[in-house]
């Protein structure tokens, strides 16, 4: 871990002089799509299957951003893949641009008490907005602890995205990002392998053209789909 960090380093410093001004051209000339369109809570028309509660919790991909609405994105489509075994009561907390530390102010009993599944996809925007690696896993850290003061469900954690392959990135700036969510994703795998009740769900599609949205940057609709039947597999094995 150690060296992984010393050679991202290494290439930041390096080829700072060019990414710091793609970083700022990536900024202003990348599409700003909006967050999917609400509701952020909800229930499963049918009651004649076990209930199931679930929060989802995070940043852009839980709000949603790339589909045209959350019936389309990461929560909509896990949720559709589960109703056919549970009566499923959702709720979401996703905001645009959040990171890990601004994300613990919304961990409140409102949210958590009762829930029997907790999702969450964070750490995109630790990555482009350079939180230091120990700053993320504390933070990660004190995410869990707050979340057990109201709940003890299973908390499942999506990997980080692949941003080495984001088109909205130009090289060499795609590659120094790529790198960093790569180390920040081995320190959250490390934490949920280290922390009970925290699973760690790998995203197992290669990704291909048609997986990002216009802005090439968020996931598109079809990438939100494989990645909830994923996260619904997992799900359905936690509560068997």
């Amino acid at each position: 871990m150690i060296v992984s960090r010393v050679v991202w380093r290494m290439l930041f410093f390096l080829s700072s002089p060019i990414i710091l001004f793609q970083a700022v051209y990536a900024r202003w000339h990348t599409p700003r799509l909006p967050e999917a369109k609400k509701p952020t809570e909800g229930r499963s028309p049918s009651a004649l299957f076990p209930p199931l509660k679930i929060a989802f919790i995070g940043e852009s991909t839980i709000a949603g951003v790339g589909a045209s609405d959350m019936s389309k994105a990461l929560t909509g489509c896990t949720i559709r893949a589960l109703e056919s075994h549970y009566c499923v009561k959702w709720s979401i907390v996703g905001h645009n641009g959040i990171r890990i530390a601004e994300l613990l102010s919304y961990m409140t009993a409102d949210n958590l008490s009762g829930q029997q599944i907790i999702v969450v996809a964070i750490g995109a925007n630790d990555t482009t907005k350079l939180t230091k690696y120990t700053n993320w896993i504390e933070g990660l850290n004190k995410f869990v602890t707050v979340i057990r003061k109201h709940s003890k469900a299973p908390i499942i954690f999506s990997q980080l995205p692949p941003m080495h392959l984001f088109t909205a990135l130009p090289q060499p700036l795609r590659t120094v990002v790529g790198r960093r969510a790569k180390l920040f994703d081995k320190g959250l795998k490390s934490m949920c392998n280290s922390t009970e009740g925290c699973h760690y769900l790998p995203l197992n599609f290669e990704p291909k053209p048609g997986y990002l949205a216009s802005d090439g940057y968020h996931p598109s609709e079809l990438a939100y789909q494989e990645w909830a039947d994923q996260l619904a597999t997992v799900i359905r094995e936690l509560k068997q």
